[in-house]
């Protein structure tokens, strides 16, 4: 991921798998990325839909479509390497 893309749009994928690895370690009580199915990505998908947002006065609020697209584009990398693995 590194050195083809621009520092902003890496900081911005960084953000991206720190969520999903803290969501992952929260939920799931660990963080490798080798016992995570499809159904974990789902559920992940459907909380960042639902909850995975802060509104203006803190609360939980939905992300907008793009924005849970754009997090699971980034987990699809990671994905493929764990199963080539």
């Amino acid at each position: 991921m590194r050195g083809v893309r621009s520092a902003e749009v890496t900081a911005k994928i960084s953000r991206h798998l720190e969520r999903f690895g803290a969501w992952i370690t929260g939920g799931l009580g660990h963080d490798r990325l080798s016992a995570v199915t499809a159904r974990e990505v789902t559920a992940w998908r459907d909380h960042l839909a639902t909850v995975g947002n802060r509104g203006r006065d803190d609360t939980p609020a939905p992300m907008a479509p793009a924005t849970v697209n754009n997090h699971l584009a980034h987990l699809v990398p990671l994905q493929n390497s764990s199963h080539e693995a």
